[in-house]
Parts: C-alpha cells; structure tokens; sequence
C-alpha cells in the first residue's frame, strides 16, 4: 500500500477538557481546561459525511487532520478560528505518514470559559 506524506500547515487546533470551575456549594461552572495542542490540515467536509451527519440527527461544520494522539470525543477543540468545537468523531486514515486523526467538528451553540 502506498502511503502520502501528511503535512499539517493550516495551523494549530487546541483541546480541551471541561471541568467545573464552581467552588463548592455553588452552581457548576463549566469551563475548559487547555490539554493539548496539535498543528492541522483543514480537510473538506464531504457530501457522503454531511449528509451521514445530517441523518444521524447531527452536523459536520469542519473536519480537521491533526497528527494521531490520545483525544476523546467529549472533548472540545478550538483551532485557528477561535471558534469552539465539540469533537464528534475520531477517524484514522490508513494511507498517511505519520499517523493521523482526522476530527469531526460540530459548532457549540454556545461557548464555554477558558480556564
């Protein structure tokens, strides 16, 4: 099998982790917490997965390849945009050197605080 040399120049996508920044006795305060940062490729957002997506009750706003690391899909990513991110999906490519990760990305309706 061939594989393709994977650049990631399109910039620099954090994750993040939600935590509760509330003290104790009071309401959780939902916030992130930065936990990696990684540099990406922005992939296209095919027909085939938008519509998948659009079935599933869910939606494709962005879809980012980032070097293959540990990430969840309950965490949130933010890339160049500085928009916020729900991580919806986790795809490993076969055919790319090095291992890669491409991460579907659903816009939050709302944007969490930053630790």
């Amino acid at each position: 099998m061939s594989r393709n040399i994977q650049s990631y120049c399109d910039g620099v996508v954090r994750i993040y982790s939600a935590h509760n920044a509330g003290k104790p006795g009071e309401a959780p305060r939902p916030c992130l917490k930065q936990e990696l940062e990684l540099r990406y490729e922005e992939r296209t957002v095919g027909v085939t997965r938008h519509y998948e997506a659009l079935r599933a009750g869910d939606r494709v706003d962005l879809v980012l390849r980032c070097q293959r690391v540990p990430v969840s899909a309950l965490e949130i990513a933010i890339p160049n945009d500085g928009r916020q991110y729900q991580i919806t999906q986790i795809q490993h490519p076969r055919d790319v050197e090095p291992p890669s990760m491409d991460l579907a990305l659903r816009r939050l309706d709302k944007d969490y605080e930053i630790l």
